[in-house]
C-alpha cells in the first residue's frame, strides 16, 4: 500500500512545514485543486504553490475542476508527475483522456469518480488510464468527511476488471478504513486529517500501510 499525503486538511501557511514534517513516512503529496464549480467551494493551491512543495517524492494534482484540461499543463509545468480529473467532468471521456496524453506524455493520468459513479462507467476507459481514484466522500475536496463504505463493492468490480490497474483511495481515510480498501484490491490511500492530525505522523503512516 502506497500513501499520499494530502494538504488539503492543513492551513496554507503551514502547508510547507506540515508537509516536510510527514514527508519522509509517505510516498506523495496530493494537492487538491478547486474551483468553486466543480464542487462548492476554492482551493488556495495554485500552480505556484505546487512549485513551493519541494520534494523528490510523488506530486500528485487532483483537479475537482470543471474544465480540467484548462488547468493540466500549468500544474505538470509546476512539477506534477500525476494528475487526477474526473469523469463527471467530460463530455467526451475517451477524447479528452487521448487528448491529454497526447500533449503530456509523460504524465500519470488517472480518472477520479465520485462515489456515486458506477463502475460500469468507468470500465470502457480503462485502456485510456494510468490509475482510476475513487472517492468515498459524499462531498468531494471537503476534509474529515465520513468514507463511504459502498465505494469498496466499486473497488472489488474495477479490481476484477483490471488486475495491474492502481486504484487510488481519497477521503475519509484512517488506519480502518485503509484495511477496507485495500482488501477490496485498493493499491494508494490518500490521508489527510488522520495524518496531519496525528501526534506520532511515523505511527499514522505505518497504521496506513499494514
Amino acid at each position: 500500500m502506497h500513501i499520499y499525503a494530502s494538504l488539503l486538511s492543513v492551513h496554507d501557511r503551514d502547508a510547507v512545514k506540515e508537509w516536510k514534517r510527514v514527508e519522509r513516512y509517505v510516498d506523495g503529496v496530493h494537492i487538491d485543486v478547486a474551483d468553486g464549480l466543480f464542487v462548492s467551494h476554492k482551493t488556495r493551491f495554485t500552480p505556484q504553490f505546487a512549485r513551493t512543495i519541494k520534494t523528490r517524492k510523488w506530486k500528485d494534482v487532483h483537479l475537482m475542476v470543471r474544465y480540467p484540461e484548462r488547468y493540466v499543463g500549468a500544474y505538470v509545468r509546476a512539477g506534477a508527475q500525476e494528475i487526477d480529473i474526473h469523469f463527471e467532468t467530460l463530455k467526451m471521456p475517451a477524447h479528452s483522456l487521448r487528448s491529454i496524453k497526447k500533449r503530456f506524455p509523460k504524465v500519470v493520468l488517472y480518472l477520479a469518480v465520485n462515489a456515486t459513479t458506477p463502475a460500469r462507467a468507468i470500465i470502457p476507459l480503462i485502456p485510456f488510464l494510468d490509475g482510476v481514484l475513487c472517492m468515498t466522500q459524499e462531498k468531494p475536496g471537503t476534509s474529515g468527511e465520513k468514507f463511504a463504505s459502498r465505494v469498496l463493492k466499486k473497488i472489488r468490480v474495477l479490481r476484477r476488471y483490471a488486475l495491474k490497474l492502481p486504484i487510488m483511495v481519497d477521503g475519509g481515510i484512517n488506519a480502518e478504513t485503509a484495511r477496507l480498501a485495500r482488501n477490496a484490491g485498493a493499491t494508494i490511500v490518500v490521508s489527510g486529517s488522520y495524518l496531519f492530525r496525528s501526534d506520532d505522523a511515523a505511527y499514522a503512516a505505518h497504521s496506513l500501510r499494514v
